[in-house]
């Protein structure tokens, strides 16, 4: 008798690439694209508040204490459950899923550090320049007096 194959079991790579997904994005990426989604939900409180009929203009100490009521508002709503998502579209553009792996985040760590394998540039100065013709026309006048 011919046994029915039993089901395989297959892993959801996807998944599981999300969950390790974000380990594998350097900080500055996520801080920009954190801010993005925020500065985008502070735009969309103010203009949803602009829709609504105002029969006494407010003043100026009310409008700025009512900013600042709408980017407290935006930083939390970006915050609170991953935000709205938009992150996450702003670091697939500008960190591509094809780029969140350890190499890439080793090599960038890397070259974050500052003059790390860089080399020194030094300022042109024509002091330091005819410094090192008389120090060069003394060692060629040492060897000739050794010879």
């Amino acid at each position: 008798m011919i046994e029915k194959a039993k089901p395989i079991a297959i892993k959801n790579f996807k998944s599981i690439n999300k969950s390790n997904d974000s380990k594998f994005i350097p900080d500055p990426y996520k801080k920009v694209a954190s801010s993005m989604e925020t500065q985008f939900l502070n735009f969309m409180i103010s203009k949803m508040k602009n829709t609504i009929n105002k029969n006494n203009p407010e003043s100026s100490a009310v409008e700025y204490y009512n900013g600042l009521i709408n980017k407290e508002r935006s930083n939390i709503m970006a915050k609170n459950n991953g935000g709205l998502g938009i992150q996450k579209l702003i670091l697939n553009q500008i960190y591509p899923p094809h780029l969140r792996n350890k190499a890439s985040y080793e090599y960038f760590m890397k070259n974050l550090q500052p003059n790390a394998n860089k080399q020194k540039i030094q300022k042109y100065s024509p002091d330091v320049e005819k410094k090192q013709q008389i120090t060069k026309a003394d060692n060629i006048q040492k060897d000739n007096k050794n010879e």
